[in-house]
C-alpha cells in the first residue's frame, strides 16, 4: 500500500507532467475545474484546482463536493 507521501509525490507528477503536456493534450486539460482523488486504501481524499494545465492548492483538507471525481487510484 502507499503512504500519503507516495500519494501526494504521484500526484505533484501528475501536475507536472499536465503543466508540461503539449497540443490536444494540454488542450484538453486546460480547464477551469476542481479535482479529487480519493485514495481508498488510505480512506484520503486529495482535492485540489485545475487551472490552466496546472494541479493547484493540493490538500486533504475537507471542502465543498468537487465537479471532476476520479474514484480510487490503484
Amino acid at each position: 500500500m502507499a503512504t500519503l507521501e507516495q500519494c501526494r509525490s504521484a500526484l505533484d507528477k501528475l501536475a507536472e507532467n499536465l503543466a508540461t503536456a503539449n497540443g490536444d493534450l494540454r488542450s484538453a486539460a486546460a480547464l477551469d475545474r476542481s479535482v479529487s482523488c480519493w485514495i481508498t486504501d488510505l480512506d484520503t481524499t486529495f482535492v485540489g484546482r485545475l487551472v490552466d494545465s496546472r494541479i493547484e492548492d493540493v490538500t486533504t483538507e475537507p471542502g465543498p463536493r468537487r465537479s471532476v471525481r476520479r474514484s480510487g487510484w490503484r
